[in-house]
């Protein structure tokens, strides 16, 4: 079999899996052509190189709009009914209080986090549950609305390395991150995250933006048999206290470590003891007044009118 046999046959095993749960979305014929035409079977169908649908992308200077949207989603392999979720991840993005140029252009390398609740998340195969942030070739529609929403940042927005963006090593900027929450397996009486924090009424659709600088895997499963109040719980308990800025000895007790935090000097030889006992490797987070920036000077003495 040839390589553009083997592409359209491949192409065709993924269209005969369609989204069972698709329902009908208000895409614009001329959008909806876009990405038919660049995620066509036929390889003879489709534009003729990526350099092709990145011109017409290219060629909008710098504005977005609908269109650039559907572009840049089917340039990120992404079909018709995803775009919805992508113009409104889009619009959360540019909302002024979201300082999202300052975002785009700093050396800390923050990427957009999209939170997703409704029934949209199952129609469009979102995920919610293992491997969330992907890859997941069962549940592809994050990937590539979050590598879309990427693209128009660096397209678009201009976030090229060195240039657009100051990003010292960039972090999880190919794809950003795109899930849904599991609503169906929140706890009883618990609201959904678009209820809670910005009101939007149950059931309905909703995106929400947030800015990470990097993923820290947290073990939130317990190893026994806990009840599933009992595993919330903990993983709760696991997750607040890893927040905890900084939180080194958390951190090592996730990981089956001792660890143990010493705020006063006089606690220190019993920790250490302690640490000792436990027989295994051990991490002791020591924290001092932070007005101390060597054992004989602090920054208010530093500040203080001579």
């Amino acid at each position: 079999m040839t390589p553009d046999a083997l592409a359209v046959h491949t192409i065709e095993m993924l269209d005969a899996k369609m989204n069972a749960f698709l329902r009908e979305q208000a895409v614009p014929p001329e959008l909806e052509t876009i990405c038919v035409r660049a995620t066509a079977r036929n390889l003879q169908d489709r534009y003729e190189s990526p350099r092709e649908l990145a011109d017409v992308l290219e060629a909008r200077g710098g504005i977005t709009t609908v269109e650039t949207c559907a572009i840049a989603l089917a340039m990120a392999g992404g079909r018709p009914e995803y775009l919805p979720v992508l113009i409104a991840a889009v619009e959360a993005c540019l909302e002024p209080e979201a300082l999202f140029d300052q975002l785009q252009a700093t050396s800390g390398g923050p990427f957009p986090v999209v939170i997703v609740n409704g029934p949209i998340a199952k129609d469009i195969r979102l995920n919610s549950g293992f491997g969330c942030l992907g890859p997941d070739p069962q549940r592809p529609a994050g990937a590539s609305i979050g590598r879309a929403l990427r693209l128009m940042q660096q397209n678009v927005g201009g976030a090229l390395p060195g240039i657009g963006t100051m990003a010292i090593y960039g972090a999880m900027r190919y794809t950003n991150a795109v899930f849904a929450e599991d609503e169906a397996s929140l706890p009883e009486g618990w609201e959904p995250h678009g209820t809670r924090r910005h009101g939007f009424p149950r059931g309905s659709n909703s995106v929400s933006v947030y800015f990470a600088s990097g993923v820290t895997n947290i073990r939130r499963r317990g190893a026994k048999k806990e009840t599933p109040e009992e595993d919330v719980t903990q993983g709760l308990y696991r997750m607040a206290d890893f927040m905890r800025t900084p939180n080194f000895a958390a951190l090592a007790r996730s990981y089956g470590l001792f660890g143990e935090v010493v705020d006063d000097d006089a606690d220190f030889p019993a920790v250490f003891d302690r640490a000792l006992a436990a027989n295994q490797p051990a991490l002791i987070e020591l924290r001092v007044d932070p007005d101390y920036i060597s054992p004989d000077k602090t920054i208010a003495e530093l500040r203080a009118p001579k």
